[in-house]
């Protein structure tokens, strides 16, 4: 976290009027921008395990950007294969099954928009890019 802070800080030094950030719209109220960055990192450093949730959460996101859409089956096999996903369940989430993160996972990116859930007779469940 000590290095996202110096980079806060750096980009205060510069003043910039202008941010093209890599993501996201331009804007101009640097100052209102870096008080959000600096009260997320800080909630982030109060809750490694909020940030873990978060990280989970982007990489599922970025994977489902490649894939657009996979069966949760499919889904559950490539979370238990990939070993960031289970440090990241045996660090912060053990309280819970790899079953339960996994479903609060993918609730919490279909409540923010950033997935869907398909549902069928006689179908599999699908997670959906959106």
């Amino acid at each position: 976290f000590e290095e996202v802070s110096a980079t806060l800080d750096v980009i205060e030094g510069l003043r910039p009027a202008l941010v093209v950030p890599g993501h996201g719209s331009v804007f101009t109220d640097v100052c209102a921008a870096l008080a959000v960055a600096r009260r997320r990192l800080d909630g982030f450093v109060q809750s490694p395990a909020r940030h873990a949730s978060y990280a989970a959460k982007v990489l599922l996101k970025y994977k489902l950007l490649e894939w657009q859409q996979i069966d949760l089956a499919e889904l559950a096999l490539w979370i238990r294969q990939t070993p960031y996903f289970g440090m990241l369940h045996r660090r912060y989430f053990a309280d819970q099954s790899a079953a339960q993160w996994l479903d609060e996972l993918v609730q919490s990116l279909v409540a923010s928009g950033a997935a869907r859930l398909q549902t069928g007779p006689g179908q599999s469940p699908l997670l959906l890019n959106c």
